[in-house]
């Protein structure tokens, strides 16, 4: 059996020997991951454990512990090659163990330990200072019984050489240490055909190899500029050039002024048969031209030096946040608005964070691009993990965690931040629990607010969720609450795990954002058990022609070609036409079929504060977001407080529902406008006990005759406030 290479002078020739890179230079330093991290981890513990044996009285008893290690190493290295920990490793339990036989007078065991040391690396030396002198003359004895040299020369020079499979250099080689006996020598070099010799090696003596090398294929050596170009051939990566600059690059720089030692040295590609080959060069932020090359005959072909031109792109960024914070690919670009920010072509990660939200876009840009990105920043979600106040066994509430995680993934409006493992856990479990326990009144509570925005500071985020083990409920079943920072109370919707339809409803209540405005067809609608379609009750607002008006009594039965049967499925078709300026309306009037074309008006729109759809923290999150931008025209920014009040109202939060509302001058005398405030403000009133400022508020309301609530072509607000009024005046 042949011994394995001894290679004393690896580590003059392990590194590069060409302008071929395996990875773009300029990237700074890789870190080398290790994937058998783990295993590492595991020898060095069993290392430690056997050295701290071997330096004690029980020295004898560390020759089991490192055979176990060597044994260990060794079956893993018959599988794979050895990274570089690993193999110092092996190599240093190897010597303690030919320490330890050679010290229990096996001297037999000790040189078969050793001389396996000095096959796997001649180059190993053990520490002079600690072992002892005999040990370190024994082991040089063992050397100068089996090393030998062996010089290496081809014709041309510049030949890898590998003995027995291992690479030890590029010829010439004047001397490679290697173990005595018979090797496998073998060269090779681009464009020339391998060749191999047997050669038996003594110890203590030079054996000479040369070798005369026959063409087989060609070499095309490449310069560009700058270093650092990917070069491609058929699609397929060769490399990176690099290096030093050779003389063609100095030449090269030279006539074409441009600094030398931004040139690469020379890149082969080898193997090239005759024939045409078409060549790409590719940089970031350079242009990436192609080459293509004739190979008439088997040679080594130097071709022009490529000189690369800077390539740029552009983007500009605004937002519906003036606070926005930009990174691209997570360097700080400064505040939003930017305009013509310069990048490399390719993608890029866009990313901006507020006050508001957050938005992420991956881009593609082109050469001389201009790319304009309007981001709208969506809120922050922080789910904080699903507590219990029973005894409940860490790997079911582990389980709850992950299934609530699956099921909030792929969120549209929302960014979700999974803050359920952090390194305080503990202590925001202790404040989610006391949050639960206070939240069990359903009353407002400024002091738990103040816990609230406690854990929304530490977690970087306005809105939270945390899930809660009922103790009295079924199997299988979450409370998840829904808080924010600006209200003392929570939303709640229980769960059963693992039923999706109930996951999709609550998916799409996180995911939904209540209109401050809405396109509407302007017209009220009832459903009759004797008509097709849904009844024209009322004209709130004119958005038809007055050649071809809509009239009280007919029966609508489609839109846009679209049938409707219902009031419902009228509503829900105007909603998914929201883009449209115009749609065609097909009614039927005294049983002839008319279509009439309807513009849709903007109307504004008041969500419905006993809807048990909604969930009005995450709602107070779009109506707080709409109310703090600069952007924000005083009626939008005025609808955004009327909703903030509602969301406020439906949480029994009346003071600050009329904190809003106070705030509000809204003129419009159609529609939504003042007198639908001051009727939520009595609605307020009312709610505190203020019976006076209620009738007060309605008396004033009474007088804005047009006003509406819901929407401006909703319920008129004299029907619901004179029901208010007389409700009061039983009070």
């Amino acid at each position: 059996m042949k011994y394995s290479i001894l290679l004393l002078l690896m580590a003059l020739f392990a590194g590069p020997t060409g302008a071929q890179e395996l990875q773009p230079p300029g990237q700074g330093p890789q870190e080398t991951e290790i994937p058998e991290e783990a295993l590492l981890q595991t020898w060095t513990k069993l290392f430690q454990d056997a050295e701290a044996v071997f330096n004690s009285e029980n020295q004898p008893q560390s020759i089991p512990l490192f055979q176990d290690l060597v044994n260990r190493i060794n079956e893993e290295k018959n599988k794979r090659k050895l990274m570089d920990p690993e193999q110092s490793l092996f190599l240093r339990s190897l010597d303690y163990l030919g320490q330890g036989f050679y010290l229990e007078g096996q001297q037999d065991e000790s040189r078969d330990t050793f001389l396996r040391m000095i096959e796997i690396d001649p180059n190993y030396r053990m520490n002079e200072e600690l072992v002892s002198s005999k040990i370190i003359d024994f082991v040089a004895r063992i050397k100068a019984d089996n090393l030998a040299t062996v010089s290496v020369t081809s014709v041309p020079p510049g030949a890898a050489v590998k003995i027995d499979g291992v690479e030890v250099g590029i010829t010439d080689l004047t001397s490679v240490y290697s173990m005595k006996g018979t090797h496998e020598v073998e060269v090779n070099r681009s464009g020339y055909h391998p060749q191999k010799q047997t050669v038996t090696l003594n110890p203590g003596k030079i054996e000479k190899v040369a070798f005369v090398l026959e063409r087989s294929s060609s070499v095309a050596y490449f310069v560009t500029y700058p270093k650092g170009v990917e070069i491609l051939m058929a699609g397929k990566s060769l490399g990176f050039t690099g290096g030093e600059p050779s003389q063609r690059s100095q030449t090269a720089a030279t006539e074409q002024n441009l600094p030398a030692a931004e040139f690469s040295g020379e890149f082969p590609i080898p193997d090239l048969q005759p024939g045409v080959y078409e060549i790409e060069f590719r940089k970031p932020c350079w242009e990436t031209p192609n080459r293509k090359i004739t190979i008439a005959v088997n040679d080594d072909y130097y071709f022009t030096p490529i000189v690369l031109e800077a390539s740029e792109a552009y983007i500009s960024i605004t937002a519906d946040d003036p606070q926005a914070n930009i990174f691209i690919d997570n360097e700080y670009k400064g505040l939003a608005p930017k305009q013509s920010l310069q990048l490399c072509p390719g993608k890029h990660l866009v990313k901006l964070k507020g006050p508001f939200g957050k938005f992420e876009k991956q881009v593609d840009l082109k050469k001389g691009q201009t790319l304009s990105v309007n981001a709208k920043l969506n809120p922050s979600l922080s789910f904080l993990g699903v507590v219990s106040f029973s005894a409940l066994a860490k790997t079911q509430l582990e389980r709850y965690r992950q299934e609530t995680i699956k099921q909030l993934e792929g969120l549209l409006t929302l960014n979700i931040q999974d803050n359920s493992k952090a390194p305080d856990q503990a202590a925001i479990d202790e404040i989610v629990q006391e949050l639960a326990i206070s939240l069990e009144d359903g009353l407002p509570n400024e002091s738990r607010l103040e816990r609230i925005q406690q854990l929304s500071s530490k977690v970087e985020s306005d809105l939270l969720l945390f899930g809660l083990i009922p103790e009295k409920a079924e199997e299988r079943t979450v409370d998840y609450y829904l808080l924010s920072t600006w209200s003392t109370q929570a939303d709640v919707r229980r769960i059963q795990s693992g039923n999706a339809d109930q996951w999709k409803l609550f998916r799409s209540q996180l995911d939904y954002e209540h209109r401050l405005f809405e396109k509407r067809l302007g017209v009220n609608a009832i459903d009759t058990a004797i008509t097709r379609g849904p009844v024209i009750a009322k004209l709130s607002l004119k958005t038809y022609q007055e050649t071809q008006p809509l009239m009280v009594g007919d029966v609508i039965t489609a839109i846009e070609d679209r049938p409707v049967k219902t009031t419902d499925e009228l509503l829900a078709a105007a909603l998914e036409l929201q883009s449209a300026e115009s749609v065609r309306l097909s009614v039927s009037r005294s049983g002839a079929p008319i279509t009439i074309p309807v513009q849709m008006m903007k109307s504004a729109m008041e969500l419905d504060p006993t809807s048990p759809s909604l969930l009005f923290n995450r709602e107070l999150a779009s109506f707080k977001k709409s109310a703090g931008l600069d952007k924000t025209s005083a009626q939008e920014r005025s609808i955004a407080q009327l909703n903030i009040a509602l969301c406020h109202i439906r949480l029994k939060e009346y003071e600050k529902a009329l904190e809003q509302l106070q705030q509000i001058q809204l003129q419009r005398a159609v529609g939504i406008g003042q007198g639908t405030i001051l009727y939520r403000m009595a609605m307020a009133q009312r709610a505190l006990g203020r019976i006076q400022e209620a009738r007060k508020s309605l008396a004033e309301a009474l007088q804005s005759t047009q006003n509406t609530l819901g929407s401006d072509d909703g319920v008129s607000l004299a029907i619901e406030a004179e029901r208010l009024q007389r409700t009061l005046s039983g009070s």
